[in-house]
């Protein structure tokens, strides 16, 4: 430890002209030039940069500090080379593993005899594989050649034997399907001519060759299912899973009924890449179901469960070593663990064909929410209410009128609306327009972008339209507006809906990847109790006691405020 501690130390004090990007590569490069005496200047990731004048100073001090590196171990080298990648992130490199994610990844091959990765981001589990040092056979395949130039140094540094191809891995030019195959291409990378797609991936998606902009992660899905292999695993994003628009629907279809899905493995933020919060899911597909004939279920596994992981700063997590995903994949039975679950294809089909882990670890709390509702009649919330959406405002820096555009923030701790900070001026036409869907005294307002499930109360003394001035929903809220008639009072619908138990259940609804979102559908959906009149009334008694109670902490909070009237608190 004591010679990567000084390497460390040393390598930050190396500046000069040298990107962090480039001073990694520089590591490499120079491992692999004392490992096995090939020439720099031969070295695939050497660059004309790396000759500069600037750069040979810097260049010196980096073969001296590296010089040490070549007695580590395998184990801890690779180490070193993680450190390093994760230091920077996935600013230049797009998407580098963590190694101890990569690990469990590469479990999944055990047992195979040849193994094919694709994508820059498979990069370190095909290390990993490799290094096993079985008598299986590794590709790794990418069309970027930054990346197989890489692979080629990882080769040199550490005797790995990789076959390394240059081209799309949709081509299929390499040969037949492996026994395991990994698949990672970079999140929504977009392949937008089609002509180099292989035309029966194309025909599974109903697509012509010269439209349409499709994700690899789709193409990688329909990939899959046309080259078999003994078993696969796809890492995607979030949006692949719950997307209703374009292809990514059709093949969740065709992965659904293709009997070859096996499992769901949520990997939470910051578990698989440093550089990134986004969460990531990895499928799994396997031939042990016998195809179409035998739709069994498909698993859900969280690793965000602390059996899985240990959360670190920032909301992020890390790899439990002790803990298998290939076991969380291939037990024969999850029942009663809380971290997975088993969902028959027809409940997907009922929840939309969504494969978003989340919505199917959501059945505790629809258990809790049955429980909330016991005993009393329930409705959709479409059919008790109006949802308003927001709508662009007609602006006008001349108009004479102010449409306020509330946010989940200035929803204050009493669960009121306040005055919302962001104005814009409107004319008339603009004023006309935004009046329909003005926040009115009684309205409900619910995020749902962002703050999910945030829910706040339209106070009586909101502004109406002849004032001159209006409240409106921004763009992360919708307002809810009892219907004429409806037995359900605002603020029976308001402590429902801020319930811990109902906002536990919105928040599972929730899809996104930087940006969480709920559906208008599933807004829709929501089932709302009606208690009797009495009862409502009884919570209406306790809504405003607790208002008198939060009107109390503002007048304390006031007091002690004004205590501090003396230096240093007051000049």
């Amino acid at each position: 430890m004591i010679i990567v501690e000084r390497f460390f130390a040393d390598f930050d004090r190396i500046r000069g002209h040298i990107y962090p990007y480039q001073r990694v590569l520089g590591v490499i490069a120079e491992l692999a030039h004392q490992k096995t005496g090939t020439p720099r200047e031969l070295l695939p990731v050497v660059s004309d940069q790396f000759r500069r004048p600037e750069f040979q100073e810097p260049l010196k001090e980096l073969s001296r500090i590296v010089t040490p590196l070549c007695e580590l171990s395998e184990e801890r080298l690779l180490e070193l080379v993680d450190r390093l990648f994760s230091q920077i992130g996935s600013r230049e490199f797009d998407l580098w593993m963590r190694l101890d994610a990569a690990r469990k990844v590469s479990e999944f091959a055990e047992g195979a005899r040849d193994v094919r990765c694709s994508f820059g981001p498979a990069l370190l589990p095909a290390v990993v594989i490799s290094l096993a040092r079985g008598t299986r056979k590794v590709r790794f395949i990418s069309k970027h050649k930054s990346e197989t130039d890489l692979m080629a140094m990882m080769d040199m540094v550490f005797d790995l034997n990789v076959e390394i191809i240059e081209q799309d891995p949709f081509l299929r030019d390499d040969g037949s399907p492996a026994d395991f195959e990994l698949s990672m291409p970079p999140f929504s990378m977009l392949y937008q001519d089609l002509h180099d797609v292989p035309q029966q991936i194309l025909r599974r998606l109903g697509l012509d060759k010269a439209k349409a902009r499709v994700t690899a992660e789709v193409l990688a899905l329909e990939d899959a299912l046309e080259n078999k292999a003994r078993r696969q695993a796809v890492l995607v994003a979030p949006g692949t899973l719950f997307r209703n628009v374009g292809v990514e629907k059709m093949a969740r279809g065709d992965l659904l009924f293709s009997g070859r899905l096996r499992s769901v493995l949520r990997i939470p933020s910051g578990m698989a890449f440093e550089g990134t919060s986004i969460t990531s899911n990895l499928l799994m597909l396997d031939d042990q179901h016998g195809g179409t004939a035998s739709l069994s279920p498909v698993r859900f596994v969280d690793l965000q469960d602390p059996h899985f992981s240990n959360a670190r700063e920032r909301g992020r997590y890390e790899v439990r070593p002790e803990a298998s995903w290939v076991e969380a994949v291939d037990a024969a039975t999850v029942a009663g663990e809380a971290w997975a679950r088993d969902v028959s294809i027809s409940e997907i089909e009922e929840r939309g064909g969504v494969l978003t882990p989340d919505r199917f670890f959501a059945a505790d709390t629809e258990d809790e929410v049955s429980k909330l509702c016991a005993g009393m009649e329930t409705f959709a919330l479409s059919d008790l209410a109006e949802i308003i959406r927001p709508a662009p405002l007609l602006k006008d820096e001349d108009g004479e009128f102010v449409a306020r555009e509330a946010a989940a923030a200035e929803i204050d701790e009493s669960g009121f609306v306040v005055q919302p900070s962001r104005a814009s001026k409107l004319g008339q036409g603009g004023l006309s327009k935004a009046v329909d869907q003005r926040l009115a005294p009684g309205d409900v307002v619910l995020a749902v972008k962002g703050t999910i499930g945030a829910v706040g109360l339209v106070p009586e003394d909101a502004p109406a339209a002849a004032s001159g001035e209006i409240w409106v929903p921004g763009q992360s809220l919708v307002a809810l507006r009892l219907r004429k008639g409806v037995q359900l009072k605002p603020v029976t619908l308001f402590e429902f809906l801020s319930s811990d138990v109902m906002r536990d259940y919105i928040k599972s609804l929730a899809t996104g990847t930087a940006v969480q979102t709920l559906s208008i559908k599933d807004v829709k959906a929501l089932k709302i109790p009606v208690p009797s009149l009495s009862d409502q009334s009884q919570v209406e008694e306790a809504f405003w006691a607790r208002q008198n109670l939060y009107a109390q902490i503002r007048a304390l909070r006031e007091a002690m405020e004004n205590a501090r009237n003396s230096w240093p608190h007051r000049i």
